[in-house]
């Protein structure tokens, strides 16, 4: 009996080794782990064997479909930094043929190893660690209960990485269907914990995809009908450019002659650089030459009725309402309107916004499959102004500059009345319940599942501005935890709701000679521009912190004394602004009706102001210091410049009344700056030793320096303090040098 047992166990070596292919013993190498419930939450599993990445490549693990592609549009974007280099030679997202089971609430499987095709999904998002993705089974599968039971093939499973409180996607689908109600799309959800070959990835949303489908956005299905006269999904789109180019076109919303779109405040809105994708699957390239035509003429149409009371062929109007309602489906644009107020999503003017239009079935277009939240409700910055208004008026984008874009689909009825009052009507209706649901469902969700909150903080354990190129706004960053994200996005909810019924119900033009954010307060008085920067309770302003105004360069640093001996730099303060004080700062260089940016640098993050100046108080032009050539030489371990027009800027300033001047130069060697790893040299003088190699006390410092950075460069700077700021000490504000942009010099060679 043992003598058999030995010979079968070598028998079934040999039908391994020899029988099986080699491809399905790649399996062994996916890695085993238990797969725990916990909370209750319901389990998606993937498996997958070893396979070929996009590029063709054999897979060094058969985990790297969910861990390596980057998209091409963020591959396309990344600057060649530090922090995004390892993305540059990433393959592209890709189709991986899997198993997929799926636990429900109670533990039972309710799908079993059924096979499809599992992809990374998205476009910046991809960048990130836990990336969101895509399932497409190869037969239409149930999954948890969603949109009432139905079967789809596709269903989309978001990370919400950077959203610590992992429910801002399902709180904008829920004030979407809120809104709506039962006459439009949006998407079903539900929390999952995911596994791919074992590995735990985290909590995710397992959300719909946005496509055309019965039970889902039901137009009809081009694809199948060669006629123009068919249905049509759109998405609004800044990632176009990476899109197939049959399936995108690009409109024209503005008026190069006069001008027009303005937003709420008469404020001009810059031409959108965003284009349109159709998201459904074309038959022929004349369904799209055909959208894209009717697009532009809808625009027209709209565009004229709203500014001229006159169609695109000159045919006057007398009720732009019932005009537009014609070709519009109005009241999905107000609800889609409402939702963006609320939400205030900064990708508005930019992405994943979606409409749809059936010419099979007499369906206008229609704004409805609100999607993407992940950016939305207080994480970003936003700038509704006093009033609360957001979708309809000009603010910062995306990457917290100002750049005057704004959604035109969202601005272009926000001076109409008619539209006006159809959103106070709508608002007025909702209000009192909308905001209690999805505060109440924040709650249920943050306390039924805190096991699954904490096992994916400790998968994917963040600090502020780690792995998300520093996209929360400073208050935001705060919070490390999904419960303290939570409460912050249901304190922000409650918020939002004061300010917007006010915009709402009251609105009255924007002050523009006044700002305010999270962290700054600005008014225009006859000084010049008054800045209050306001610290949160444990909070001081680090070392090396300023205020920039981003228009001329000047910036103010702060100090902890008067003194102007030392360095200028040592005696930068970090405790004299302590926790929870209110700080003054006048910038008296101001000319009327010019607009002013604020922000920090060096400091706490993304929080600028911008409004324009009433008065001109000190005009002080920095032409000809900024057009200077400034070149340096390296002789004899000395750096000196030329051109750097020291004497002439400082001659100008003292007969401007600014007498109390430093000049200085400052050195850069490679990636190592002057104060850097030890490298202080070439410091407040026009000329000065470079400290050798013997005065640094760590040599295998230098030596990594000599590695790798052997190009210096010198910059020139002034520092002034005008005497503006000393005659308001005593008001509060207090005195503050203030420097212009460094002129930096040609790199040259050092080592």
């Amino acid at each position: 009996m043992k003598k058999y047992t030995i010979n079968f166990y070598f028998f079934v070596c040999f039908v391994m080794v020899f029988i099986f292919p080699i491809s399905k013993l790649n399996c062994s190498a996916i890695k085993k782990a238990k797969i725990e419930q916990r909370n209750g939450m319901p389990i998606i599993s993937i498996t997958s064997p070893l396979g070929k990445d996009g590029n063709g490549n054999k897979e060094k693990d058969p985990n790297d479909f969910v861990k390596l592609p980057v998209s091409y549009s963020v591959k396309a974007g990344l600057p060649n930094d530090e922090w995004a280099r390892e993305y540059l030679n990433k393959p592209d997202p890709y189709y991986k043929d899997c198993k997929i089971t799926v636990i429900d609430e109670t533990g039972k499987k309710s799908l079993s190893n059924i096979p499809g095709q599992v992809k990374v999904r998205g476009n910046w998002t991809t960048s990130y660690p836990k990336k969101p993705l895509r399932i497409k089974f190869d037969e239409k599968q149930s999954l948890l209960g969603l949109n009432e039971g139905n079967a789809f093939k596709n269903w989309n499973l978001i990370a919400a990485f950077k959203e610590r409180s992992l429910l801002r996607d399902i709180t904008g689908y829920t004030l979407g269907k809120l809104i709506a109600g039962e006459n439009y799309y949006a998407s079903d959800f539900k929390l999952v914990e995911v596994y791919v070959n074992g590995e735990y990835l985290g909590v995710y949303v397992l959300a719909e995809q946005q496509e055309v489908k019965k039970n889902r956005i039901e137009i009809d299905d081009a694809k199948k009908n060669p006629s123009t006269q068919t249905g049509y999904l759109i998405e609004f789109d800044g990632y176009a450019y990476t899109e197939d180019p049959q399936n995108v076109f690009y409109l024209h919303h503005g008026n190069e002659t006069d001008k027009k779109l303005v937003d709420k405040n008469g404020e001009l809105v810059k031409e959108i650089q965003s284009g349109y994708t159709i998201k459904n699957d074309l038959n022929n390239i004349e369904q799209r030459d055909f959208i894209r035509d009717y697009m532009q003429k809808l625009w027209d149409d709209c565009y004229n009725a709203v500014y001229y009371r006159k169609d695109r062929k000159g045919n006057a109007i007398s009720d732009v309402k019932e005009f537009v309602s014609q070709k519009i489906d109005i009241q999905s644009l107000v609800d889609t309107y409402l939702l963006n107020e609320i939400v205030c999503d900064p990708d508005l003017y930019l992405t994943s916004f979606f409409m749809n239009i059936d010419f099979a079935n007499n369906k206008k277009l229609t704004f409805e499959a609100p999607w993407d939240f992940d950016s939305t409700m207080g994480l970003k910055k936003h700038e509704p102004n006093e009033q609360g208004l957001f979708a309809s008026v000009v603010g910062y984008d995306v990457n917290y500059e100002r750049v005057g874009f704004a959604n035109p689909w969202m601005v272009i009825f926000s001076n109409e009345d008619w539209f006006n009052q159809m959103v106070k009507e709508k608002w007025n209706s909702i209000k009192d319940t909308l905001f209690t649901e999805v505060t109440n469902q924040i709650d249920t969700l943050t306390n039924q599942y805190p096991d699954c909150f904490i096992a994916n903080e400790q998968r994917w354990p963040q600090t502020y501005n780690e792995n998300i190129g520093g996209e929360f706004r400073y208050i935001y960053s705060t919070y490390r935890t999904q419960k303290t994200s939570a409460e912050y996005l249901k304190k922000w909810l409650n918020e939002r709701k004061i300010t917007l019924d006010k915009g709402i119900n009251e609105f009255g033009p924007k002050d523009y000679y006044s700002a305010k954010s999270d962290r700054m307060n600005a008014r225009a008085t006859d000084k010049g521009i008054l800045i209050e920067v306001k610290l949160m309770e444990g909070e001081t302003v680090p070392e090396w912190a300023s205020i920039v105004e981003k228009s001329t360069g000047i910036k103010s640093m702060f100090y902890k004394n008067d003194e102007w001996d030392g360095d200028g730099v040592n005696d930068c303060m970090n405790t004299a602004v302590n926790s929870g004080k209110t700080v003054k700062i006048l910038f008296p260089f101001t000319q009327a009706e010019k607009t002013y940016t604020f922000a920090f640098e060096n400091g706490p993050r993304f929080d600028s102001v911008s409004l324009l100046a009433s008065h001109t108080v000190a005009p002080i032009s920095f032409t000809d210091f900024y057009n200077s050539k400034t070149t340096c030489v390296l002789e004899n371990d000395v750096i000196t410049t030329t051109n750097n027009k020291f004497d002439s800027t400082k001659n100008y300033l003292e007969k401007n009344g600014i007498t109390n001047v430093k000049l200085g130069i400052e050195g850069l060697a490679g990636n190592a700056a002057y104060r850097g790893e030890g490298a202080e040299w070439g410091w407040d003088s026009k000329s000065k030793n470079i400290v050798t190699k013997e005065s640094w006390e760590d040599k295998s410092v230098i030596e990594k320096i000599q590695s790798h950075s052997n190009k210096y460069a010198a910059s020139t700077y002034i520092k002034f303090r005008h005497p503006a700021t000393e005659s308001d000490a005593e008001s509060g504000i207090l005195l503050h040098k203030w420097e212009c942009n460094r002129i930096w010099s040609e790199q040259y060679k050092l080592f």
